[in-house]
């Protein structure tokens, strides 16, 4: 299928003043994000190759702390660690590049807390279950969690996000839709709920700033993902991914049965799953991308516009032109727009957002990476909601 051949020519496309130039934000918010996740993740392998969590537990013990507040301790090492990368990703950065969005102090603060006080909560309720009703009871508790964080994802963005609700509307009869005012341009939504009481989320200033074709191109394409079973497919590969990580770190861990040491290492274990899947995911998502780029362009209808309607919402997610085939195969979930326009084509199984899905469900189950990611580190408003193929 033919498109717009303005698509393929960044210079004939007006592009915004505050948007970065061409390349250089999106490859250093690259790299910040991949010294983020590596220097998560070498501190996982080495507190757990080393065995230092049961040093850790021992003085714990021996200044009279309960072992719960072991879990404390990570929160609070890990809001430490993330600090100043935070502030390069929210702060620095847009700063530089002259970028419309800026991490305020009281936001940022609240986010933190809210993310933290939820982690606390999450691995500490698998650990008593564990405790409890051993492995069963903990993979039951993980399931459980795991579809609360399905079930109440809206909220959860809106509590540790900054946001204002919008407009709120049935889409065609099929599926609501409610619209966010976000501080942070990059936001784009996405899906949320349970299958069978799904909502979408959009940006609310996208419905002036795409203008009316393109707008109605995003909602038709938010009512494919669902129509077409896309979504279910995402979560189904997520949750699926997180609960073999699950288990194989429990075996390795040999949890619950060694109590609070075996849950640190469970924390460690997981986190080095995740990174896995950061790794392995992302070509998995591309294939939803480039499903729905081509039911898009196969509407006879849409195709002269579907160039149109991609530059600009690549522009609006921060996206790229062009990158090189194994960057992107390895960290984007989201191909360039040039990869875009080349490779759309049907696929029968397209997991619909499954690699960012997997990286908020990883949050809920102890993982470290959840907000350490190129795309939202240093951005409460993506940490929950990250950013979708539009």
């Amino acid at each position: 299928m033919s498109v717009d051949s303005q698509a393929l020519n960044p210079s004939s496309q007006e592009v915004p003043l505050s948007f970065p130039a061409l390349h250089a934000y999106p490859k250093k918010r690259l790299a910040l994000g991949v010294t983020s996740v590596g220097l998560i993740v070498c501190l996982a392998a080495w507190v757990w190759l080393t065995g230092y969590n049961g040093k850790f537990l021992s003085d714990l013990q021996e200044r009279g702390w309960p072992e719960i507040s072991a879990l404390l301790v990570v929160v609070l090492l890990h809001g430490v660690l993330m600090f100043p990368l935070d502030w390069l990703g929210g702060a620095r950065l847009p700063r530089q590049y002259q970028l419309d969005y800026r991490i305020t102090r009281m936001n940022y603060v609240k986010a933190v807390i809210w993310h933290g006080g939820i982690w606390f909560a999450t691995i500490s309720l698998i650990h008593q279950a564990g405790a409890l009703a051993g492995l069963p009871g903990a993979l039951l508790a993980l399931l459980s969690i795991m579809a609360l964080g399905i079930a109440f994802q809206g909220t959860l963005a809106l509590r540790i996000g900054s946001f204002r609700k919008g407009f709120q509307e049935p889409t065609q009869g099929i599926v609501p839709t409610h619209a966010l005012h976000s501080e942070d341009p990059a936001f784009s939504g996405g899906i949320t709920g349970l299958p069978g009481q799904e909502r979408l989320v959009i940006p609310a200033k996208w419905q002036t700033t795409l203008g009316t074709d393109a707008w109605k191109i995003c909602m038709e394409r938010r009512n494919q993902i669902h129509h077409q079973g896309l979504r279910n497919q995402g979560l189904i590969g997520a949750i699926l991914w997180n609960l073999i990580g699950f288990v194989l770190a429990a075996t390795l861990a040999g949890f619950p049965q060694q109590g609070m040491r075996s849950t640190l290492d469970l924390i460690c274990l997981s986190t080095l799953w995740h990174f896995l899947g950061l790794l392995m995911l992302p070509s998995w998502s591309q294939r939803a991308t480039h499903h729905l780029d081509y039911v898009m362009q196969s509407q006879s209808h849409r195709e002269t516009l579907f160039g149109d309607w991609l530059m600009k919402v690549n522009d609006l997610v921060e996206g790229e032109k062009a990158r090189k085939p194994w960057v992107e195969k390895i960290f984007h979930p989201t191909p360039s727009v040039v990869n875009r326009i080349k490779q759309a084509r049907r696929y029968r199984w397209a997991p619909w957002h499954i690699a960012r899905m997997m990286l908020y469900l990883s949050w809920l189950n102890g993982g470290l990476l959840s907000r350490s990611v190129h795309c939202n580190i240093g951005r409460p408003n993506l940490w929950v909601m990250t950013p979708t193929d539009g």
